[in-house]
């Protein structure tokens, strides 16, 4: 039922995401809608995934991955590339911003994209934290599709020198398997109330309403995606529409050149940065002794960054 479920998730859904890592998740559905068992390995190497752990938090910085397959629900994210849930994400990212032992927030981001599903509701999240604390994400190497929605949510977004960012725009597709099927002798009857109820159907074309109905869906939800980021870059629609890699993915410098990211740099460096801003901060004699009590707490491990996240990185 499980891998039901995830079929009728790649299948069914739109995604803000890169094409071929959709071909790698579909792949991998198709070889469990056979029947045939898939281990924990193989789905990390159809997905080139690798492992990881949540990063500790550095002093008064806290470190808040946001890696792999964005979907709302974690359930889907583990079971299928060990990616990131937005739900999770977005109550790990509020509990920092409410947490005063944080003086800001690095959000290194390495994913492909993901499905659509929450991915609005986070990026609002995220935006209206603006001013809370300093809030930084790091293209760290690839922030695509929903991943780059995301980050230019907050206060600012850099790119690493080998880092890409964009892949702007939404995807669905339909697998009609019905020839193969008749070709094997397989005969699926489906019975279905509501006039569209079956429309998605894989044993079936897809008929020109569907195919209508399929279009309005993705052309719907990229619409709120150039919203999301023409609100979080501060510039026209028609800017992000047009500008903004018009669905690829661009290099560090032509993505700064483009106003689709604010600066090039590491991630060492950008953690550096702010460790250096929170110290200034606490030069005064008793707001430097909350800062050394703080960066003490952070370093033995508070567990903020590990709370409720999956964070296996997705090349």
């Amino acid at each position: 039922m499980r891998y039901k479920q995830l079929m009728s998730l790649v299948y069914g859904s739109t995604w803000a995401i890169i094409p071929d890592k959709l071909d790698a998740l579909c792949e991998v559905m198709d070889v469990l809608a056979t029947g045939d068992k898939i281990s924990d390995e193989q789905i990390a190497a159809a997905t080139k995934r690798r492992a990881g752990r949540p990063k500790s938090i550095e002093g008064a910085v806290a470190m808040l991955p946001l890696s792999g397959v964005i979907a709302q629900h974690a359930s889907v994210v583990s079971d299928s590339s060990g990616g990131t849930s937005t739900t999770d994400f977005g109550h790990a990212f509020q509990d920092l911003m409410a947490d005063s032992r944080v003086g800001a927030v690095v959000i290194p981001i390495h994913s492909p994209g993901g499905s659509v599903y929450g991915l609005h509701e986070l990026s609002k999240i995220m935006f209206d934290a603006r001013g809370t604390k300093p809030v930084i994400a790091v293209a760290d190497s690839l922030a695509a599709s929903a991943a780059y929605n995301l980050g230019t949510a907050v206060d600012e977004l850099v790119v690493t020198p080998g880092g890409e960012v964009g892949s702007i725009g939404t995807i669905a597709r339909h697998v009609d398997t019905s020839g193969a099927e008749s070709q094997s002798g397989v005969v699926t009857t489906i019975v279905s109330k509501g006039k569209h109820k079956n429309d998605r159907s894989p044993h079936e074309p897809l008929t020109e309403q569907a195919l209508g109905d399929m279009t309005e869906q993705v052309e719907r939800y990229y619409d709120m995606f150039v919203s999301d980021v023409a609100r979080n870059r501060g510039v026209s629609e028609s800017s992000v529409r047009n500008g903004f890699g018009e669905g690829r993915v661009v290099g560090a410098v032509e993505a700064v050149k483009l106003g689709m990211a604010d600066r090039i740099d590491t991630l060492d460096n950008v953690v550096a940065g702010l460790l250096k801003r929170q110290k200034r901060k606490g030069t005064g004699s008793r707001a430097a002794a909350m800062n050394r009590n703080r960066v003490e707490v952070m370093k033995h491990g508070c567990g903020i960054c590990a709370t409720r996240l999956s964070t296996h990185p997705f090349d």
